[in-house]
């Protein structure tokens, strides 16, 4: 598939007008006769392997081309970068895998492929560590997510994941230039965005529902393959974002900020621990310093970033050269002994700094223990507290509730009682010379007190004896002395 044909490019705009000078510059070498020599195939021309630990460099435009032109205009085909994996997976000599990326992105077509050929040697046969001093963007992120651990440099940018479609319609330049041009279809659908025609709503839509499926594609390879949620990785990973230094390893598209020289020092340690024990290590893996740092592609040309051992380091901030360095790849038997006896030290100084960082976080993390159980402790013994005053709680709740009860019930009768006792103090208050609305307007309580004064002084002056006495004498004598119907007319109040 051409570049033109790609109906969705996970990259910037320059770099699809890059893709298209690039099928542009091939198509005329090839015009021009240039032709490829087979005698001068060495190996994958990505890969290069350095003391177990093989490189494979992805730069510039992505393509899913296999021409060997690309390198000459600074593309990596996808298929190139397959080839490199599977040298790599197969070669013996290699533990660990790199891929060293500077690329914007490129082709959707040939990338998902090349990310799942990423991920299954990574989980199935060796290592797979990507990194970036530059940039990792778009498609070259769907391939670097697939490793197992993805660092950057600090000033490096990480991200981009969404996916672009771009149509051109030449159909008012063809009728400029006299071109009449008529699509036929066969099918409702078929090549409804031609470049020949106006594009049309429908066709539009069909552009867009194939760029939505490529992103949902992309952020779901990106989610699974960094542990995350496709909503988190849609959110907050993706969406076209561009991330630059540590917000890449907030966001989790980065793993670390690391140099390269890091990365690649990292890496060589883990090649040489998995080594057989009794392997001659010196004799087979060690060597000079010009022959460490030396990139052997298969067939033994040289080419590939190069990377400072610890070693190389620490004789640069000595002032001394190391051949790496300096070029000179002829150094005496006592130079060499004397630089590796320096590395051996260093990679001692190192390694005892790493054992006490190690102890320390040791420490660190069994004095959180012992913290968390203390805290576990009290916060079981505060529970228990809490369970008792619940209980507490419940038992004063049910107490008020039987008091609620009891008043409920007093309030009942309450009302009645005050009525009867305002009529009785008001017939006592007009029996002993006062008003019968004595009690109106008065409280409860002032009505008992009311009605408390007036007892006493009414029985003075009424007493129930003689009331009786005069119930049980003569009724007309009771009806024609006033005063003995007073006092029987409030005892008949008083019940």
């Amino acid at each position: 598939m051409s570049i033109q044909e790609e109906r969705a490019w996970a990259g910037s705009q320059s770099s699809y007008e890059a893709a298209l000078q690039v099928e542009a510059n091939i198509k005329d070498a090839l015009k021009a006769g240039k032709h490829h020599d087979d005698n001068e195939d060495k190996g994958p021309r990505l890969l290069s392997v350095e003391h177990g630990v093989a490189t494979i460099n992805i730069s510039g435009t992505l393509m899913n081309s296999d021409s060997w032109m690309l390198e000459m205009f600074g593309a990596t085909g996808y298929p190139e970068i397959r080839d490199a994996l599977l040298a790599a997976a197969n070669d013996p000599d290699v533990s660990q895998i790199l891929l060293n990326i500077d690329s914007g992105g490129g082709a959707v077509s040939g990338c998902d492929d090349t990310a799942k050929l990423i991920r299954l040697i990574n989980d199935k046969v060796k290592p797979v560590t990507a990194y970036t001093d530059s940039i990792m963007a778009s498609a070259a992120y769907w391939l670097g997510s697939s490793a197992g651990e993805v660092f950057a440099g600090r000033s490096s940018l990480v991200g981009s994941i969404g996916v672009k479609a771009t149509f051109k319609e030449y159909s008012k330049q063809n009728a400029m230039e006299g071109v009449t041009v008529t699509v036929i279809r066969a099918g409702k659908y078929k090549a409804l965005a031609d470049s020949n025609e106006p594009l049309t709503p429908e066709a539009e839509a069909q552009i867009r529902a194939v760029v939505d499926a490529t992103y949902e594609v992309f952020v779901e390879h990106v989610a699974e393959a960094r542990g995350k949620s496709y909503a988190y990785a849609d959110k907050t990973m993706a969406d076209g974002q561009e991330f630059i230094g540590k917000a890449t390893v907030d966001v989790g598209l980065v793993d670390k900020i690391a140099t390269f020289d890091e990365v690649m020092g990292d890496l060589r340690r883990k090649s040489v621990a998995s080594l057989p024990q009794t392997m001659d290590n010196r004799g087979n893996h060690s060597g000079s310093l010009s022959r460490a740092v030396a990139a052997q592609v298969p067939g033994g040309e040289d080419m590939g970033k190069k990377a400072l051992t610890e070693a190389d380091i620490a004789l640069l901030a000595a002032g001394v050269a190391s051949a790496s360095v300096s070029g000179d790849t002829e150094l005496d038997e006592v130079e060499t002994d004397k630089i590796e006896a320096e590395k051996a030290a260093t990679l001692k100084a190192e390694t005892d700094k790493r054992v006490e960082a190690e102890a320390a976080e040791v420490a660190k993390v069994e004095a959180e223990k012992a913290e968390v159980a203390k805290t576990s402790e009290t916060v079981q013994y505060l529970t228990a507290q809490i369970k008792e005053k619940d209980a507490e709680i419940l038992k004063a709740a049910i107490d008020l509730s039987k008091v609620t009860e009891k008043l409920e019930a007093v309030e009942a009768v309450l009302d009645p009682l005050v009525a009867i006792a305002v009529k009785s103090a008001g017939n006592m208050s007009l029996n002993l010379g006062g008003s019968a609305g004595l009690c109106e307007g008065m409280t409860p309580s002032q009505v008992v007190a009311e009605h408390a004064r007036l007892t006493p002084l009414f029985q003075a002056k009424y007493p129930v004896g003689g009331v009786a006495a005069t119930l049980e004498g003569t009724t007309n004598q009771a009806s024609s002395d006033p005063r003995r119907m007073a006092r029987v007319n409030a005892a008949r109040h008083i019940k």
